[in-house]
């Protein structure tokens, strides 16, 4: 496996591309708000082909959030445009990773590679417990 090279986004203003719109899409899209960035959402019906490479015009980052397969779809687009794609839980078609922000005046970045994404989880979750938040999965206020 290659090196990562880890990275910060200054997305504040910028066009990104969120596609899905299931729950994983739409906590993206918070996130992506919180940055400043300008979020489109291209979200999918029943029976929905994702058909619009031209979708990803002008988006400097993307994020596709739907099935497995719409996710290669998207990847396989925005890679052929240069653009960093995250695919959620389609690992392979990733050309970016997201890393875990815990929402404090001061806290760690965590992130993890293909290979390592326990290693990223379980360091998550003792950063969590570290800053007093509690279990990974626990959706309290202060998280």
């Amino acid at each position: 496996m290659p090196a990562m090279f880890l990275i910060f986004l200054e997305l504040d203003g910028r066009d990104v591309l969120v596609g899905g719109g299931g729950a994983v899409a739409e906590s993206k899209t918070k996130s992506l708000l919180d940055t400043g960035a300008r979020v489109t959402v291209v979200a999918p019906s029943i029976g929905f082909a994702w058909t619009h490479p031209n979708d990803l015009d002008n988006a400097w980052f993307v994020i596709a959030a739907a099935t497995r397969e719409t996710n290669r779809l998207v990847a396989t687009a925005a890679e052929k445009r240069h653009q960093f794609v995250i695919a959620v839980d389609d690992k392979a078609s990733c050309s970016a990773y997201g890393g875990a922000v815990l929402r404090r005046a001061v806290g760690p970045q965590l992130g993890s590679s293909r290979r390592n994404t326990r290693l990223g989880n379980s360091s998550r979750g003792d950063a969590r417990r570290a800053h007093g938040l509690g279990h990974p999965g626990d959706r309290s206020p202060s998280a």
